[in-house]
């Protein structure tokens, strides 16, 4: 196959994915605070994400460190939800959301997750999980997408 022809493959599944964006509740906030979150789909950016973990021995701890960095790099806005209106923040989740909030103490955006759930990593991984459910989803109906059009083509 072209290298271009197979460039442009990829580049209509990574478009017809970018198209995706979900929006989750913030657990802990009385369903107020949201996030929305980009499909992530680049496999060297998320293998990155789980590299920089590989060093934390405990399962658990390691997986909560992958959950959050994933997070931080989907993330793309976060807003209120007041009366049922969106209230968009203009923040990012991190340093940037917990500064808003008032919430001090991070050195960095992970820290800074980990103290906007106050210590309850339920509340984060449980985030992680509908996302990462999410975005298997996400993916496949990119791909039908991408299919649909390579059909119509030929």
């Amino acid at each position: 196959m072209a290298d271009s022809l197979k460039d442009q493959i990829l580049a209509a599944r990574t478009a017809a994915l970018g198209e995706h964006t979900e929006d989750f509740e913030i657990p802990g906030f009385g369903g107020r605070l949201w996030g929305t979150f980009k499909a992530l789909d680049d496999y060297a950016e998320l293998r990155q994400i789980g590299k920089r973990h590989e060093g934390i021995t405990d399962q658990v701890e390691r997986e909560m460190a992958v959950g959050a960095d994933t997070l931080l790099e989907a993330n793309t806005d976060t807003f209120a939800l007041i009366d049922g209106k969106k209230e968009p923040l203009g923040v990012r989740l991190g340093l940037e959301l917990n500064g808003y909030l008032g919430i001090e103490g991070a050195q960095n955006d992970r820290e800074a997750l980990f103290l906007l759930f106050d210590s309850k990593t339920t509340n984060l991984m449980q985030l992680f999980f509908r996302y990462d459910g999410w975005t298997k989803v996400a993916q496949t109906e990119a791909e039908t997408r991408v299919e649909g059009k390579s059909e119509t083509a030929s």
